[in-house]
Formats: C-alpha cells, sequence, structure tokens
C-alpha cells in the first residue's frame, strides 16, 4: 500500500458555470523552437476534473516543463513525492508511467497528471462526497487523504467508484462537480525536448490508462487518442538568431 504525509495549502478563485463535457479532442503544436504545446478542447467547453495521458519519444527526452495550464493546479503525483506543505500548482504534472509519483528530468517517457477544482472545494458542509474524514468539511485534510491513498490497488477508503483501484475516475467523484467554463485557448502544458543525435523528434500521446484517463463527474471523456508528431530541436546558431530577433523586437518597442 502507498502512503506518504504531507500538507496541501491552497489559494483558488473559481467562476463560470456550464454543463459538463462529453469528450475531449487534443492537438499539439510543434513551436518550432525544440518545444511542444499540447491542448485540449471539450465537445461543451467544461472544465475536465482529471486529464492523466501517456508522452513517449522514441529518439528524443523531455527536459523541462514550460509552462501548466492555470485551470489545473492539482498535481497528484508531484504531491505524492514530495509530501509538499505548499499551494496547489506548485510543482509540475510529469508522472512516472508505471508508479505513483513525481518523475525525473530528463526522461524519454512520462506520464502527464493534472487536475482541476469542483465547485465544493474548501467548503463547511454535511454530506458533500469529498468530506473523506467525514468532519462535515471538504478541505485540505481530505486532499491529504486522497494523495495519500493515490494509485493504491484494492479496497481504500478513497475508491470512491469501488473498482479496487484510486485514480482519476475516483477523483472526478471526489472533487464533483466542476462548473467551470475550460479555457481552451490555452495549451494544457508546454514541454521543452532535446533531441537524441537527430534535430527531429518524434513522440506519441496517448491516454494514461493507469491513472484512469480523462473524466469529469459523469465518467471517461471520449478522446481521438492515439495522436503522433515531432518536435523541431533547432541548432545551436538559430536560437542565438532567435534570441537576437527577440532583442531586435524589444527595442523597437521601446
Amino acid at each position: 500500500m502507498y502512503t506518504k504525509k504531507g500538507m496541501i495549502g491552497v489559494l483558488l478563485v473559481l467562476t463560470g458555470s456550464l454543463s459538463h463535457a462529453q469528450d475531449i479532442t487534443f492537438s499539439t503544436v510543434d513551436n518550432g523552437d525544440g518545444t511542444l504545446a499540447i491542448y485540449a478542447a471539450t465537445s461543451d467547453q467544461s472544465l475536465p476534473l482529471g486529464i492523466s495521458l501517456s508522452l513517449s519519444s522514441p529518439n528524443g527526452q523531455i527536459t523541462n516543463v514550460v509552462s501548466v495550464h492555470e485551470q489545473f493546479p492539482v498535481c497528484l503525483d508531484y504531491m505524492f513525492t514530495e509530501g509538499v506543505s505548499a499551494d496547489l500548482g506548485q510543482g509540475h504534472p510529469l508522472a512516472d508511467p508505471y508508479n505513483p509519483g513525481s518523475v525525473s528530468l530528463p526522461a524519454s517517457q512520462v506520464s502527464l497528471s493534472l487536475g482541476s477544482l469542483g465547485d465544493d472545494w474548501f467548503m463547511v458542509k454535511s454530506g458533500i462526497t469529498g468530506d473523506l474524514n467525514g468532519d462535515g468539511q471538504f478541505d485540505l485534510n481530505d486532499m491529504e487523504l486522497f494523495v495519500n491513498n493515490w494509485l493504491v490497488a484494492g479496497p481504500a477508503i478513497c475508491d470512491l467508484n469501488f473498482d479496487d483501484q484510486v485514480d482519476y475516475q475516483d477523483y472526478a467523484i471526489f472533487m464533483s462537480p466542476a462548473n467551470n467554463l475550460f479555457n481552451d485557448s490555452v495549451p494544457l502544458v508546454v514541454l521543452e525536448f532535446d533531441g537524441i543525435g537527430t534535430d527531429i523528434v518524434d513522440f506519441t500521446l496517448d491516454i494514461d490508462y493507469l491513472r484512469g484517463g480523462c473524466v469529469d463527474d459523469n465518467g471517461a471523456l471520449a478522446h481521438n487518442l492515439p495522436i503522433t508528431g515531432s518536435v523541431t530541436i533547432p541548432e545551436p546558431c538559430c536560437l542565438l538568431l532567435l534570441g537576437l530577433g527577440a532583442m531586435v523586437v524589444l527595442r523597437k518597442k521601446k
């Protein structure tokens, strides 16, 4: 049984209202500078509660997380590993493909583990599904309990759909409902790659079934994965030219 201790602090503003997602479509953009942007859009523009993806490359490595969508501040695997006492949003969503916990970079295969927050989060009200410890509040103590049981196999207090696995399908029940508008114009993540003897890095993006895939409070979402693509790794001289170009643009604006 996996357990990990840690307190979690929160700073959160929730706005908007919509119905729940029915399916989710992923797309990628090669930015031409060694980075890959991964986008997602739901059929009704509602915010998914959990997204877990598998990303692998046969000839390259992920070396850095450039940015993470602000609507997904819950990094369950990072919390599991670090036992952090910090605001939600700290850490990164890159996880071990085979076990609970974050992954060290560089890596040629990672899981992307992203959680959002439901409407009832941090509410004082008896009978809320997310009140795992039964104290009448849906708060940090319940989140800590869920993190401590992340990816536990077999009967567990956080196995809310009773399938003997604590994953994002349970997280969606734990956090439901989420009636927020999903800003799909912003990438879920932007990741930096490095080639292994090549300037064109191939990748495959797929669902991470270990963590329960992509979910809202109605269950798993239909998707268009797997998808494949490539990331262009610029030569060092190209990076220098890009930097000089940026400096010229900034000077013209002054």
